[in-house]
C-alpha cells in the first residue's frame, strides 16, 4: 500500500450535468468532496489557499473544478493562448497524471484559461496535446476553473502518440497518480502549493 499518500475519488458524474465555464456552479455535477492544496516544500497552508473538486465524466473524462483564493486585481497573466510556454512563469495550476500504461503528463491551466500541456516520458514534449478543454472565471476574492481531460485508451500512445492522456479510465485496482500544483508569482515573490507537496521547490 502506499504510504503518505493522498487519495481522491472521482465520482462518475453525467456530462449534462455541466456547462465548462470555470464558474463551479454546476451543483449537481460538483457535489463531490474537495480537497486542499498545501505549501509544496514545508506542507504548510499556503498564504493564499487552493482547492479542487474532482469527478469522473460519462463522456470518458477527468474533470477538476479548482478555486484559487486571490485579489482578483493582481493576477500575474503571462499567456492568452494555448501552448504558451511564458505560462509557467505567471499563475498557474497545473495537473501532473500518471496513467497505469504512461508516466507522465503535465496539463497548465492559468486565469486566462489558456493552456499549454507536454508529455514529460522522456523529456519536455511540447509537440503532444491532452485534448483537454478549460474555462477561467476571475471573481474579487478568487479565479476559479473547470478543466475537463479525456481518457484517450489504453492503446493511444501506440495508436496517436502526440494525442491524448494514454489510459483507461481510472478505479480503485488500477487508479491514476495524479498531483494538483499552483504557482503564484508576484514581483520577486513566488508561492508553490501542492495537493501532495514534494519536499522540494519543484
Amino acid at each position: 500500500s502506499r504510504v503518505n499518500v493522498p487519495d481522491a475519488r472521482a465520482l462518475p458524474r453525467s456530462k449534462a450535468a455541466i456547462k465548462l465555464d470555470g464558474k463551479l456552479d454546476d451543483s449537481k455535477f460538483w457535489d463531490v468532496r474537495g480537497y486542499q492544496l498545501r505549501e509544496l516544500e514545508t506542507g504548510r497552508a499556503p498564504e493564499h489557499p487552493t482547492s479542487f473538486l474532482v469527478a469522473w465524466g460519462s463522456d470518458g473524462a477527468l474533470y477538476l473544478g479548482i478555486t484559487c483564493r486571490d485579489v482578483s486585481s493582481n493576477l500575474n497573466i503571462t499567456a492568452t493562448q494555448n501552448g504558451d510556454t511564458n505560462i509557467w512563469s505567471g499563475d498557474f495550476v497545473e495537473i501532473l497524471i500518471e496513467t497505469p500504461v504512461h508516466s507522465y503528463y503535465r496539463v497548465a491551466v492559468n486565469p486566462a484559461g489558456a493552456i499549454t500541456d507536454a508529455d514529460m516520458k522522456d523529456g519536455l514534449n511540447l509537440n503532444w496535446s491532452s485534448g483537454a478543454t478549460a474555462a477561467a472565471s476571475i471573481g474579487e476574492k478568487a479565479w476559479t476553473l473547470e478543466v475537463r481531460l479525456p481518457a484517450a485508451g489504453e492503446n493511444a500512445q501506440e495508436i496517436a502518440p502526440l494525442k491524448g492522456i494514454s489510459g483507461a479510465g481510472p478505479n480503485p485496482t488500477f487508479p491514476w497518480s495524479i498531483n494538483v500544483c499552483r504557482q503564484r508569482v508576484r514581483k520577486n515573490e513566488i508561492e508553490r502549493s501542492a495537493w501532495s507537496p514534494t519536499g522540494t521547490s519543484s
